[in-house]
């Protein structure tokens, strides 16, 4: 009789134990999070797995819906303490409904009632089975979640493994020469000239910190960049090559052909260094890195990495706040979502960087050191970080004023006048930020005594479309585009004390891909190097105002877009194969289209190009023309050119 009532006891004791353990809330969002990033792999384009995959917070994403699930888990599991038997009956109910609504939140199109209705169905049909069956889905549960648990933390490991910045040692090198400066390259990624104050007669003055540092050195104001977006630009930045002979594309990296700047620069015993904000396409994983000893292109503050997982969280938030918002909790909720969505667009910052690169620089004063800073800063979606006020535009405050932002370059229609100015505004601001930071990191340096033998170049890999131009019927935006000036026209200034004139402005078209011969050239004019291109020195033997004569000083001045399928702007505009090809020079620029007649503008009366002159009879401009045309056979080699 009394075992007979212990195991009553016993019985009665079991049936109030908790059926579904905290674990399996948080195995469940791994699960899913987990599901979530094999759909997003599968469902990317090349140029997208390309990207992300390879960052690691691509594969923290599982952390939002382990925190989702685990939360609910947590929060409902307080109930027993309330109600067993409501408890036991309902959890099933609600488990399957969390696991419902956090998968096809998941869509950005799915409104949240309809997500709801759906849930609650499928809630209904599964949860007696669930109920009934749960002791064997428990097991099955059990093993499939440590099983993926294992796997991502061995991901995540790995990851961590791949982002450690140290590369290899410079310090078993010998040391350069005697008087070898330190190299500074800062490429402010997707400025374009016009937007600076460093262009003859700007429109509006955004950059004025760096106008006074340029006039200890010197400016060329008609910079063309060798493409019009970052890869292949970086590229022939380090390489001193034509992106034709590189053979880029968005879903595929620098090989191993050429060697680079660092690696020219590592061998000559400088110690190198790269710090880039543009984890896209100066990420590690596209092949510039090569010849580095140091290369921080992984951010992992916990800002930065949790950032994408901000948005996440906000795309899973909007829909069931406007819920909430008809019950009168709009104030809180909203606001709170809001600053996900800032949160969201976090990214590693000019002062971060400058911050990172002044801690390098403390730790090798003992050689001659290479420093390459990437900036992210005037990149879309043009949000500047947190409490920085935009000088030329209101600060987006709201969700909606955010999300304009972010999806300016995903326009399918044009943009009224009033929307592109807004965004050049915003686009504007950025800049004017880093002219405030590259002015605080250059006085640091100079504090410190890093400039006295320093040569400094400060340039942009390419620029940026505002509507200026319409193509096959689309209004062009953004970048990688087309071989317009706004594209492919960038600040470039050099200061190099005792190595060349201050206060030089030089108006003869050159191009970018001359940087490498450059700098070796005004480290050691003897110095051998593997660096096609023209040293840009030569111009700075002259009076201080050179003009557009361009012989002997002619530079070769070639651009370059190849076309992709896989880029968003170039589908819009309907051209997805072939080449496009610029020739600058003479104060003219000559585009060769593949989809479209060929443009010849005048810069120095239309420089907007806005009036096509390649139909034109005058005699010297057909000459002109001619000569454009016979430069870009001699640039492209037969086989290059499509």
């Amino acid at each position: 009789m009394a075992q007979s009532s212990a195991a009553d006891s016993a019985s009665t004791k079991r049936d109030y134990l908790p059926r579904f353990p905290l674990w399996i809330w948080f195995g469940s969002g791994l699960a899913i999070g987990l599901t979530q990033l094999a759909i997003r792999v599968a469902l990317m384009n090349p140029m997208v797995r390309f990207q992300e995959t390879d960052n690691l917070r691509f594969w923290l994403a599982p952390i939002v819906p382990i925190a989702l699930m685990g939360g609910i888990g947590l929060v409902w599991s307080m109930t027993t303490f309330v109600s067993q038997r409501v408890f036991h009956r309902v959890t099933p109910y609600l488990y399957v409904l969390a696991v419902v609504l956090l998968i096809v939140l998941e869509q950005r199109s799915v409104r949240f009632t309809h997500a709801l209705i759906l849930a609650v169905g499928v809630a209904v049909w599964l949860g007696p089975w669930l109920a009934s069956g749960s002791r064997r889905f428990f097991r099955w549960s059990f093993r499939v979640s440590l099983a993926m648990g294992v796997v991502w933390l061995a991901v995540l490991s790995l990851q961590f493994a791949r982002s450690n910045p140290r590369l290899s040692d410079a310090s078993n090198r010998p040391l350069p020469p005697d008087g070898s400066p330190n190299i500074l390259l800062i490429v402010m990624d997707t400025v374009r000239a016009e937007s600076t104050s460093l262009v003859a007669n700007p429109k509006r003055d955004v950059t004025p910190r760096l106008a006074d540092w340029a006039k200890r050195g010197v400016v060329f104001e008609r910079a063309i960049a060798p493409a019009p977006w970052t890869l292949p630009s970086h590229a022939s930045m380090f390489t001193g090559r034509w992106p034709h002979e590189l053979g880029l594309a968005p879903d595929r990296g620098l090989d191993q052909r050429f060697p680079t700047l660092a690696e020219r620069l590592s061998q000559f015993g400088y110690a190198t260094g790269g710090i880039v904000a543009n984890h896209y396409y100066c990420h590690r994983r596209v092949g510039i890195h090569r010849g580095f000893d140091y290369y921080d292109d992984q951010d992992t503050t916990f800002q930065n990495l949790f950032a994408v997982q901000s948005y996440t969280l906000y795309r899973f938030g909007v829909n069931f706040v406007s819920v909430l918002e008809k019950l009168g909790f709009s104030s809180y909720f909203r606001s709170y979502l809001d600053k996900l969505m800032m949160d969201s667009g976090a990214r590693r910052s000019a002062n971060q960087v400058s911050g990172l690169a002044l801690d390098w620089i403390d730790q090798h004063r003992e050689r001659p050191w290479f420093l390459f800073l990437n900036l992210f800063d005037a990149h879309g979606p043009y949000i500047l970080p947190q409490n920085v006020n935009p000088r030329f535009a209101a600060a987006p405050k709201t969700s909606e004023e955010i999300d304009e932002l972010n999806s300016w370059g995903d326009l399918t229609s044009p943009p009224t006048a009033s929307h592109a100015n807004r965004m050049l505004d915003h686009y504007e601001s950025c800049i004017a930020y880093l002219d405030e930071q590259l002015d605080l990191f250059l006085s640091e340096l100079q504090g410190r005594g890093q400039l006295d033998n320093c040569v400094v170049i400060i340039t942009s890999d390419h620029g940026e479309h505002f509507g200026e131009h319409t193509v096959n019927g689309t209004c062009v935006l953004i970048h990688g585009n087309t071989l317009y000036q706004q594209e492919v026209h960038v600040p470039l200034m050099v200061i190099a004390p005792g190595r060349i004139a201050e206060g030089t402005r030089v108006t003869n078209a050159v191009s970018l891909r001359d940087l490498p011969a450059t700098i070796l050239r005004l480290i050691d004019p003897k110095l051998k190097h593997p660096f096609p291109g023209q040293t840009l020195t030569r111009f700075l033997d002259t009076s201080n105002t050179v003009s557009n004569q361009e012989s002997p000083l002619a530079s070769d001045v070639l651009t370059e877009m190849h076309y992709s399928p896989l880029l968003f702007w170039n589908v819009q505009m309907g051209i997805t194969e072939g080449v496009g090809r610029a020739v600058v020079g003479e104060g003219w620029s000559y585009l060769a289209n593949p989809d479209r007649p060929d443009e010849l503008y005048d810069l120095t009366n239309d420089p907007r190009e806005q009036t096509n002159l390649i139909d034109s009879e005058n005699e010297s401009t057909r000459q002109i023309l001619q000569r454009r045309r016979d430069d870009l056979k001699r640039l492209v080699p037969q086989e290059h050119q499509d």
